[in-house]
């Protein structure tokens, strides 16, 4: 994704920006994805310092501001996506395959889905 910078100089009233939070895992590892908050302008301090949208207020010495384009929004679909992969295998680890025990055709449907999910990031052998 090309990502066009906005100085905070050019920021005007009535614009639409975006700021960028890059998504990790664990102790600080990237994951490659990043969250975009998406505003418009409502308030521009007259030194340019501060910028505001509703409630939210940005010091433009400490924070990168981008042109808000719709990639962003996937990529953020995306970032949601992980964040519910991570909240199922976190679940996950709290189950036992005992809790599969069922009737044979609900634990072959399990075994099916599982499958499927291991064969879908090559893992199975």
């Amino acid at each position: 994704m090309d990502l066009i910078l906005v100085s905070p100089r050019e920021i005007e009233v009535g614009m639409t920006l975006a700021t960028r939070s890059v998504i990790t895992c664990g102790w600080g590892v990237s994951t490659g994805l990043a969250q975009y908050r998406i505003f418009k302008v409502t308030r521009v301090t007259p030194q340019r310092i501060k910028i505001a949208s509703g409630d939210d207020v940005f010091d433009t010495r400490k924070t990168i501001f981008y042109v808000a384009n719709d990639e962003m929004l996937l990529e953020n679909r995306r970032a949601s996506m992980y964040a519910k992969v991570c909240k199922f295998f976190s679940e996950m680890r709290k189950l036992s395959p005992v809790d599969f025990v069922s009737d044979l055709e609900q634990m072959e449907r399990t075994v099916e889905l599982i499958d499927e999910l291991l064969n879908q990031r090559g893992e199975k052998k």
